[in-house]
């Protein structure tokens, strides 16, 4: 159990804990309900993730700078990893079935992750031809040059994963934002030439 001083330690002013864990507010009235819960549960997950996701958007912005081929590449290594912590990301929601999912959803009335602006910039920015990762010099390392490549397959595997998720959780029901759901989502997933994804 943590002590009252918790909140006053250093570490919590630096990473401004107080404030943190207070963003989070369910729609739902009842605090002690099943459905508080699982609806905090998942403003919690949505919004972790898109902390990552803004982390990743200002590594690509460092990355495209190009100033150090040691640092970018190692920026570029961190994209692929937090790519891939979003991807192991959507596993918690497979904890929240459909049924109980279903009890909070009309509270997000028009909300929706579609909405997501930084994801909405991340993907794009990953999916440009060069992935707006400009190499230091004209000399490219190996792992730089294949770095656009193995980007868009992470973000390929996590549009699969959110895709198989959204079919679990509502089906073909129309997305909350009023897109056509599991329709949309498939649009978005461009598979590259055989041979291109790693």
């Amino acid at each position: 159990m943590s002590s009252p001083d918790a909140p006053h330690t250093p570490c919590a002013r630096y990473l401004r804990l107080t404030e943190l864990l207070s963003l989070q507010h369910p729609r739902t009235g009842d605090t002690d309900s099943a459905q508080w819960a699982d609806e905090r549960f998942f403003i919690t997950v949505h919004q972790s993730a898109e902390v990552l996701a803004g982390q990743a958007i200002a590594d690509l912005h460092q990355a495209a700078r190009g100033t150090d081929d040691g640092t970018t590449v190692g920026v570029v290594r961190r994209v692929g990893a937090i790519l891939a912590v979003l991807e192991e990301h959507l596993a918690p929601l497979d904890q929240l079935d459909a049924e109980r999912f279903a009890r909070f959803r009309p509270l997000l009335e028009d909300a929706s992750g579609g909405q997501s602006y930084q994801f909405a910039a991340l993907f794009t920015r990953i999916e440009t031809p060069h992935c707006a990762v400009r190499p230091p010099d004209a000399a490219v390392s190996g792992e730089l040059a294949g770095a656009p490549a193995g980007l868009r397959a992470a973000v390929i595997r996590w549009r699969v994963r959110h895709l198989l998720l959204v079919e679990r959780m509502i089906g073909d029901s129309p997305d909350t934002d009023g897109t056509e759901g599991l329709a949309y989502l498939r649009s978005l997933i461009v598979l590259p030439p055989r041979g291109q994804v790693s």
